[in-house]
């Protein structure tokens, strides 16, 4: 197929079946890291850019400028390339070193908050950052910003609705900005089903990179915890085994957070016995090669049984 540029190539990704998790209903994972900014937020960041640009919030002379944990500033900044529009990134330190390699090759100038502050500390500087020169800056905004939820509502789970062929129990996908299970909620609700709808997020204390608590961070104005029907708290170590064991049973390089999200349903499949879920996988492995994902030492074969 032909498209006129790469922004065109977003969406419509691949759903496959999980075959080694040990359930005993149907299991799919929606791998959004074939998206062509390597994640499910390209998604998002193209469609607040342009309904920004229809309503004339966003001019081309202006500067995008945004706090992200690196998924939604690599989609703006991948946006921001194509349409000649500058982008500004502030991120926390602690981000992978992948992610901040791919926003400096896509021009995107980057500031880094404090560590231990995470995307609070990114959002509070950029939020300073963008009152020094407000008619300089448009703020996307990913955790207020009603085109998130809209964009998922409209297609990623419409996509996972028509390619179950309207037959889905559950859902489960990781919260950050909750964006997709917002507009999961509300697509589902519209069809009036059962979907349950669930989510996760890291335990209290722990860091997985891609998701938050809200326990402990800035709540999303987008989140309304009544449209969830199940949250499930995962430490980062069984993120990480669990997004080993994907690459190793199913060949699928998931993320961190989609290994937050595969143990998840790991640890609570015997509750969902005999349905059909869809599990959805944020991003890809290769912008996590110096996170401890790939530790060579859970390659041993002495060690495997421990890693899985």
């Amino acid at each position: 197929m032909r498209y006129q540029s790469i922004l065109e190539t977003i969406g419509k990704t691949p759903l496959v079946r999980i075959n080694r998790s040990g359930f005993t209903g149907e299991l799919y994972a929606k791998l959004e890291g074939f998206n062509p900014g390597g994640s499910i937020k390209d998604r998002v960041a193209v469609h607040m850019i342009k309904k920004a640009l229809e309503s004339g919030e966003l001019k081309r002379s202006m500067t995008i400028l945004e706090a992200t944990s690196g998924n939604t500033g690599i989609g703006l900044a991948m946006a921001g390339a194509v349409l000649g529009i500058k982008v500004h990134i502030v991120m926390s330190e602690g981000v992978s070193p992948e992610r901040v390699r791919i926003l400096q090759a896509l021009g995107a100038e980057i500031t880094f908050s404090p560590a231990d502050r995470h995307t609070d500390g990114a959002i509070i500087m950029a939020e300073q950052i963008f009152r020094r020169a407000p008619e300089r800056f448009f703020r996307p905004d990913q955790f207020s910003n009603p085109a998130n939820p809209a964009i998922h509502r409209e297609t990623t789970a419409r996509e996972i609705w028509e390619e179950m062929e309207e037959e889905v129990d559950f859902v489960i996908a990781g919260m950050g900005s909750t964006g997709t299970l917002m507009g999961f909620a509300d697509f589902f609700a519209s069809r009036s089903t059962n979907v349950r709808i669930m989510g996760v997020r890291p335990a209290v204390g722990e860091t997985i990179d891609g998701i938050k608590t809200s326990k402990t961070s800035l709540t999303p104005a987008l989140y309304e915890e009544m449209k969830i029907d199940k949250i499930y708290e995962i430490r980062r170590q069984e993120s990480l085994q669990a997004a080993r064991r994907l690459i190793r049973e199913e060949g699928i390089f998931a993320g961190i957070s989609g290994g937050a999200v595969y143990a998840a349903f790991l640890q609570n499949q015997q509750k969902l016995e005999r349905k059909k879920g869809v599990l959805v996988i944020a991003d890809n492995s290769f912008r996590y090669m110096e996170s401890g994902l790939f530790d060579p030492s859970c390659c041993r074969e002495e060690t495997l049984a421990v890693c899985l």
